[in-house]
């Protein structure tokens, strides 16, 4: 054991070359460099948290975070949900309750998500560059001034506006 310390002391990513390193090396090599959690296969959620304490940018080297790291992660640093793979909706909604300006770092929000952004922020589409028609519809049916933030409304949305202000 005294061995693979040492190795990874002089060089924390060679955990890649090591079988099975215990969880202890896991965090020894974290700690050391954060990126070594790249080469750690299913690392524990004891890992991962130490990887996202030494820094957040650690969360895009995990394939797959667990969802209360993703969590913990979102609650400290809104912004670290771009370095989120596929972050979970209620990871998404948790960003953007924390930092509405988050929106434009994910990708394809859902329905279910842009409903409870708009319902609590309703102006929060002007964080958005060229949002869809789908998009603009959820926002003006929360709060129909959103149309000011909107730089280029669809006939569509014009079309109801206009029917929301006679």
């Amino acid at each position: 054991m005294n061995e693979l310390l040492e190795q990874i002391r002089s060089n924390p990513l060679s955990i890649e070359f090591i079988a099975n390193p215990s969880e202890d090396l896991q965090i020894e090599a974290i700690k050391l460099d954060y990126r070594a959690i790249q080469f750690i296969k299913n690392p524990s959620y004891k890992v991962q948290l130490e990887a996202i304490k030494v820094n957040h940018l650690a969360i895009k080297y995990i394939e797959e975070p667990l969802q209360k790291v993703q969590e913990k992660l979102v609650k400290e640093n809104p912004n670290a949900i771009y370095y989120i793979n596929n972050p979970s909706e209620k990871t998404q909604v948790l960003a953007l309750l924390n930092n509405p300006g988050v929106l434009e770092y994910i990708k394809n929000p859902s329905d279910e998500v842009l409903n409870k952004l708009f319902s609590l922020y309703p102006s929060a589409i002007r964080h958005m560059d060229n949002p869809s028609e789908r998009i603009q519809l959820l926002a003006i049916s929360k709060y129909k001034d959103a149309i000011k933030y909107i730089q280029n409304p669809s006939e569509k949305i014009l079309k109801l506006i206009e029917k929301l202000e006679n």
